[in-house]
Parts: C-alpha cells; structure tokens; sequence
C-alpha cells in the first residue's frame, strides 16, 4: 500500500465530531494541501482517534488537491492493516487537523492535517509499532468524518425511495377507493372521508405493532392498518338510503329527510348559543339516524 493515494477529504460544508458546522472551500482545501509539510510535522495513519499513545499504522507522505478532493500518498503502511483496507474493514475515515489559531500548529495560520483516522473495525495486532506522540494532546483539532462511498449505493437509495413513494402513491389511490365504498354502503359520513383517508395513510406508514380482537377461536390479530379497514367495513350502515318507515311513521323521503335536517339544524342552534362554532357538517352522526 505504500505510494496509495487516497481521498481523505472534500470541499464543502462539514460538521465536526464536536458537532459544530464548518465549511470549507475549494481554497481552502487547496491550502491544506499546500501547507502540507512532512518535515515539520508527518500526519500517522491511525484506527479511531487517538490522543496521545496509539500506534501508527502508516504515514502521509504528501497531500494534493485534484478532482475536488484533498489526496493522501501513504507510506510505511503496516501489511496486515493494508490487508484488511484492500479488504474494505475500513469504508469510512476521518482527517483530523489543527486550526489555524492552534497553539501548537505546524504552520500557523493554515488548517494543518494532523492524522488520518480509519473507522470501522477492529485495529490489526501489528508488532513493532511506534506509538503516536502529541505532546498537544486534543488543543486546536478539528476532527471531521469522510465517507469514501460507492456510486452503487446512491443509486440503490434513490430506486428504494422512487419505490417507496409509488407504492405510498398507490395506497393512497387505494384508500381513496375504499372510502367511497364505505360511503356508497352507507357505512360513512362524508363529512368524516378525509380524515378516514388520511388516518388509513398514516397507519399504513407506521405499519407498528398488533391489534388483537375478538374471543376464544375467534381472535384475531392484525396490524393498525388493516384492523382499521377491517373494522369500518364491519359497521352497520348509518345512513339508509331508500324508503324507510320508521317508528315516526315518516315514509322515509321527503318527509324523512326533513326530519335529519330539522334535528340537525336544531342541534346546530343548541350548539351555537353555547359559543361553540359549529357547522351542519359537524352535526355527530346519531342525527342522521332514521327515528
């Protein structure tokens, strides 16, 4: 692995292991490498973030900018932890660096690269490691992850959300269609059709833990989302459509319908001079109910 160049970091806005945001510029990144200087300071290759005592397991012999991002050349890289990089332990690191106002910053003034942390496994039992020395211990670093990503992966999100969202899309579709049954049986308002849809939308989302209902053999368990369908497709009409005689002895047209609209109207008022604001759509559905 000696002589390997590797991506170690990139232009752009940032957050640091402190979380703090920080952007970085082309320019900036440009310098970093420019400043770069081995002879004053040589930045180890490292597995996590050390302090004062962890062994280094290669060195960064020279830093560029190209291609929008900041180039490492390694050297002296140990063999096994080389190994296990080829392998692909280690898919994300970390470039650590002084501030420009660090007390102990090789180059005042310019972000300086202090190690190359790789994250992800185990560290290698590698004999005959040196361990890293910062006399500076943590003063004036600024720690942010780089995630060397495949292409591959980007791709196969973008197709799980495309195909999340149709199947949501569908649903939806769905739901819509299944309301307009209830309200065609007579088994829904259409006051309450929206929030029907919406709630079988959510529920379909969370798709959370069981419902269970019923007795002895008869006990089911279903998740929310089709319990809820399950249930309003359960509920005996609460609108009757046609001729209905009643115990009013009302023939169930005109003269009913008058009579939903008197009680509704009634309860309307009632509701009113209360200081309630209230519509007919609002009207709870026992006053729909044929008396």
């Amino acid at each position: 692995m000696d002589g390997t160049e590797i991506d170690i970091f990139r232009p752009g806005a940032h957050t640091d292991m402190s979380g703090q945001a920080r952007t970085f510029s082309d320019a900036d990144v440009a310098d970093i490498a420019a400043a770069y200087d081995p002879q004053r300071h040589e930045a180890p290759v490292v597995i996590g973030h050390p302090k004062s005592d962890d062994p280094a397991y290669g060195w960064v012999r020279g830093l560029r900018f190209a291609d929008g991002a900041l180039k490492a050349t390694l050297h002296k890289v140990a063999p096994a932890f080389a190994a296990m990089v080829q392998d692909g332990a280690f898919r994300n690191r970390s470039a650590s660096f002084y501030s420009p106002e660090a007390p102990n910053n090789p180059r005042p003034g310019h972000w300086y690269l202090r190690h190359v942390g790789f994250l992800g496994a185990l560290a290698p039992a590698v004999k005959g490691l040196q361990p890293v020395a910062y006399a500076d211990n943590e003063r004036g670093a600024v720690t942010v992850e780089f995630a060397e990503r495949d292409p591959r992966d980007a791709e196969l999100a973008r197709l799980r959300q495309e195909n999340t969202h149709l199947k949501r899309a569908g649903a939806s579709a769905d739901h819509a269609t299944f309301v307009d049954r209830l309200i065609d049986s007579g088994r829904l308002l259409p006051c309450f059709a929206d929030g029907v849809r919406q709630a079988l939308d959510i529920a379909l989302l969370q798709d959370e833990g069981t419902v269970s209902f019923g007795e002895g053999d008869e006990a089911r368990s279903l998740n929310l989302h089709d319990f809820l369908k399950t249930f309003l497709e359960s509920q005996p009409p609460i609108v009757q459509f046609g001729e209905v005689a009643g115990p009013t002895g009302l023939d169930g047209t005109a003269a009913t319908m008058t009579a939903h609209a008197d009680r509704i109207a009634q309860w309307v008022e009632e509701e009113r001079r209360k200081g309630r604001a209230v519509s007919f759509s609002d009207a709870p559905a026992h006053l729909f109910l044929t008396r």
